[in-house]
């Protein structure tokens, strides 16, 4: 099932990540950072970082397209 989140601009695809893989970066903030994050603030954590991420790579992959220039 795919959820998409709406934003101004955009609709950004809500990934599915396995709670082992959110767990695992709450232990990472809270070691790294000392950040502690638990529950539904974690997972809003966990999902906004890799819709960051995906957009990132989302606005690369326009510029190499509309780019004459390799990379």
């Amino acid at each position: 099932m795919k959820i998409f989140m709406k934003t101004r601009r955009c609709q950004v695809e809500k990934m599915k990540l396995k709670k082992e893989t959110i767990l695992e970066l709450g232990q990472i903030l809270k070691d790294e950072f000392n950040y502690d994050l638990k529950g539904k603030d974690l997972e809003k954590f966990a999902h906004s970082l890799t819709g960051y991420f995906d957009l990132i790579l989302k606005a690369s992959s326009r510029v190499r397209k509309s780019s004459s220039e390799p990379y």
